[in-house]
């Protein structure tokens, strides 16, 4: 379908600005719809009548007035960026998913503020579609205040603690990106595109951070390889180099940045960390690829501060299990299935959704043995079926026994890691360091006696921007120290090619 068709469709009339941001307002008009399934005409005395316009229900928050305005069609909303460039475009994706009312604008506001800057997928536009009939939920916002009538028979048997019923409004958006890429297992079994791939998240990371926003959802499917390499200018790797505000230290990793191999997207779960908010003991990520102390601190319901800290290290623990995950497709198949769709998004306290685990076949009762007999050690059998779960006690454990003992100059438990293993002993060594200077960051915030950064002294804000740009260095140094050294054999530009059998321990 053509682009234009599918952003215009659904209103009849459209009056579109001009280049930047646009508000869009349909003048259709909601047919006639009823209330909680009743028929028009059996709706209850204190219901609002059906007289063909936009009919909000009764007792509605008026914060989701707007809410119900984008369901019923009163209000559209899209934005069209380059118009010429979307065009002549062969392909482009389509981003399709439910978000919370209150954080609908997150992502588009996070890709507005990363713009061109390395490491980021492109963005093209967005949309918010109506469906009409769906304002109806946002009675459940103040369901104690409804009439009688309103209420369900079994009512009481369904809330028996007298709580109200949690209600969270949701829109549907559709986000448009020009870049086009495939799953990080895809690349997996290429030692060299995994370390490049985790150098270019790291720098994303790092910009995001810039910026003004965390991502706190790296996860597998979150990090996009390109189809193929990308070759960077003079220009592109200067415009890195002036994101570290001209370190020196970025000058013996120019050469790292010749090409780029991933990008980073889905940023639902973005928070602006210079700002006061709320930081509640529930997750937001994928469990697998929660920092350790992310997920010790959603086990133990206690309030944590989100940090760039706790992203950089989730970039590990995403890249460790598509390697681990491709190793086993390619050696047993029928060990795992091959369902890359794990960009389960899972929300924080903005959010009702149910925790999800990976996809994985767990029809096969003899699943660890079939592992143990493609060729992996008994500790890595255990790992891989740690993080294909989502129990938070063990994924913990398991990450917290793994950066102790993994982070030797020796591979433990490790046969078919053991190739790999010099770059996941280094970003084990990385996030030990982040973790101290992190924990050392919340007891200087806690001694000024506020709860979050948005509210410390500018002193130690400036601080954490220095620590933050001095980790991603620790992180970027592991990644090109492994690449020069153990890697070097598999570089695909100035070396043996990556696609040998030689040379590649995956194939």
């Amino acid at each position: 379908m053509h682009v234009d068709a599918l952003i215009l469709r659904r209103s009849t009339r459209v009056r579109q600005a001009n280049a930047g941001a646009t508000a869009v307002t349909s003048p259709t008009t909601p047919s006639p719809t009823s209330h909680l399934g009743r028929s028009a005409d059996k709706q209850p005395k204190d219901a609002a009548p059906s007289n063909g316009g936009t009919r909000k229900p009764p007792n509605v928050d008026p914060a989701l007035a707007e809410w119900v305005d984008i369901c019923t069609g009163k209000k559209a909303v899209f934005e069209w960026v380059s118009k010429q460039k979307a065009t002549a475009l062969k392909n482009f994706v389509i981003k399709d998913t439910w978000v919370p009312f209150t954080r609908m604008h997150t992502e588009v506001e996070v890709l507005r503020a990363v713009g061109e800057s390395y490491g980021f997928v492109r963005y093209l536009g967005h949309m918010v579609l109506p469906h009409r009939g769906l304002e109806q939920l946002a009675l459940f916002s103040n369901a104690k205040n409804c009439p009688e009538s309103w209420m369900c028979e079994d009512w009481l048997r369904v809330y028996l603690d007298g709580k109200e019923p949690y209600f969270n409004a949701r829109v549907h958006q559709l986000i448009f990106y020009s870049t086009v890429g495939t799953s990080l297992t895809a690349i997996a079994h290429d030692p060299w595109a995994v370390a490049q791939s985790m150098k270019d998240v790291v720098t994303a990371l790092y910009i995001l951070f810039t910026k003004g926003w965390l991502h706190r959802d790296v996860a597998l499917g979150n990090v996009i390889p390109l189809l193929d390499w990308e070759e960077n200018t003079e220009d592109k790797i200067d415009s890195v180099w002036r994101a570290f505000d001209l370190d020196p230290r970025f000058e013996k990793l120019r050469g790292m940045f010749s090409h780029q191999r991933s990008v980073l997207s889905d940023f639902d779960q973005a928070v602006k960390w210079g700002v006061e908010r709320a930081h509640p003991p529930s997750r937001s990520g994928t469990p697998a690829f929660l920092s350790g102390a992310r997920s010790a601190a959603w086990v133990l319901r206690r309030d944590r501060i989100d940090t760039l800290f706790d992203d950089l290290e989730s970039i590990t623990w995403a890249h460790f299990y598509a390697v681990l995950r491709r190793i086993i497709e390619a050696l047993k198949p029928t060990a795992n299935e091959d369902n890359d769709n794990d960009n389960d998004n899972d929300n924080d306290s903005d959010s009702d959704s149910d925790d999800e685990a990976i996809d994985v076949d767990d029809s096969d009762e003899d699943a660890d043995g079939d592992i143990l007999e493609a060729g992996f050690a008994e500790l890595e059998a255990r790992h891989f079926e740690t993080f294909n779960g989502d129990d938070g006690y063990t994924l913990t454990a398991v990450k917290e026994w793994i950066l102790k003992y993994g982070s030797g100059d020796k591979p433990i438990g490790a046969r078919v890691l053991a190739t790999t293993w010099p770059l996941w002993r280094r970003m084990f060594r990385a996030a030990n360091a982040a973790r101290d200077i992190a924990d050392d960051f919340a007891e200087r915030l806690s001694k000024e006696g506020v709860p979050t950064f948005g509210q410390a002294s500018a002193e130690l804000q400036t601080a954490l921007r220095q620590a933050c740009k001095d980790v991603a260095f620790v992180y970027l140094e592991a990644i090109n120290d492994t690449l020069a050294n153990e890697f070097a054999q598999y570089d695909p530009f100035n070396g043996p090619s990556s696609d040998s059998n030689d040379s590649n321990p995956f194939v």
